[in-house]
């Protein structure tokens, strides 16, 4: 009960922009973050994913702070960097790429902050940082943009459709961006008109269920059809949760972070990510889990919770878009697109 009112209160206050726009400024003014010379780090992803929790993972590492969704246009100062008040703005580069990337590079810089900067309760808190971590959602259609465009770590993350969905639905994630992809656009227009008018009658006539995976789809259709892989760390959740040790070990050397912060990111293991929308479930397994526990848990808790037929629905949807990444009856992504497992 307590954790929805926290939800709700948070969409409330979104919705209001002099609120947003006074606490980005407290923000910015209260911040002691000194930029260094080290590429910041941008997790790009689905929502539901275990963004949050790899994304305080990494900052739990010496130095680093967290940008929390920046491409949220509930977020984002949408009057002084002239960006438009609905998901346009993502997908109509044309029009608004300069000032996407003057807002983000600001974002880097440190001349804007979105989060309170002194969240003294995480874990891994350093009052002064000077590198940053970004949590990216809505943003995979332009992760190749963002690779062009900032000298920065890319991290993709990827979850089994099948827990995104059901969390989406539970926390009645957004859906109106998913139509601005699959619709014509001169930079985004990659979907054949079989895959539109197939999207267009499940957006009509889908179960809610149905629908979240096609967004799903859609969204993860980019990086894992047209976008190059070779200059960013693909990630799963599910060999994070199963294999968070040498995942922290591959991340220390693949974003130039120190061995020390080895300590600092592994305590995570058992630690739930600090958001109001940590399922349940989840919070009870982690308040008794230890780092031997069987984590495998976290993975397959889903799988009462949807039918055969529901199941079979899905993965005709991922078929339909030739998204091979999982498959039926199977909690773990297909072998090659795993680390360690």
């Amino acid at each position: 009960m307590l954790k929805k009112s926290i939800v709700d209160l948070r969409k409330k206050v979104r919705k209001i922009n002099s609120l947003n726009d006074w606490r980005m400024k407290f923000n910015s003014w209260t911040s002691c973050y000194q930029k260094n010379n080290q590429k910041p780090i941008f997790i790009c992803t689905s929502a539901r994913s275990g963004s949050t929790w790899l994304m305080q993972m990494i900052a739990a590492a010496e130095g680093l702070r967290y940008v929390d969704q920046p491409l949220d246009i509930r977020n984002h100062h949408t009057k002084k960097y002239d960006l438009e008040s609905s998901w346009k703005f993502l997908y109509n580069s044309n029009t608004n790429e300069e000032a996407l990337r003057e807002y983000i590079q600001d974002l880097i810089e440190g001349k804007i902050t979105l989060q309170f900067p002194h969240q003294f309760w995480l874990d891994g808190y350093d009052i002064v940082s000077n590198r940053l971590v970004f949590k990216i959602l809505f943003g995979l259609p332009l992760l190749d943009w963002l690779k062009k465009n900032f000298n920065a770590h890319l991290i993709y993350l990827i979850r089994h459709p099948i827990p995104t969905a059901l969390s989406r639905y539970k926390y009645d994630w957004p859906m109106s961006y998913v139509n601005q992809l699959i619709q014509n656009n001169e930079n985004l227009d990659i979907f054949t008109k079989s895959i539109k008018s197939f999207s267009q009658r499940i957006l009509k006539n889908g179960s809610e269920l149905e629908k979240y995976t096609l967004q799903w789809c859609v969204e993860n259709y980019f990086p894992l059809k047209h976008i190059d892989e070779q200059d960013w760390l693909k990630i799963t959740y599910e060999e994070l949760v199963l294999n968070t040790e040498k995942l922290v070990e591959l991340m220390i050397k693949e974003l130039d972070l120190k061995q020390n912060d080895y300590d600092r990111m592994t305590q995570m293991v058992t630690k739930k990510a600090k958001s109001p929308m940590t399922h349940e479930k989840t919070e009870e397994f982690l308040k008794t889990a230890s780092k031997e526990d069987d984590r495998s848990y976290l993975i397959k808790k889903w799988e009462d919770e949807v039918t055969e037929k529901q199941e079979d629905d899905i993965f005709d949807i991922l078929e339909k878009f030739e998204l091979n990444i999982y498959e039926k009856g199977k909690f773990l992504p297909t072998s090659e697109h795993l680390h360690f497992l």
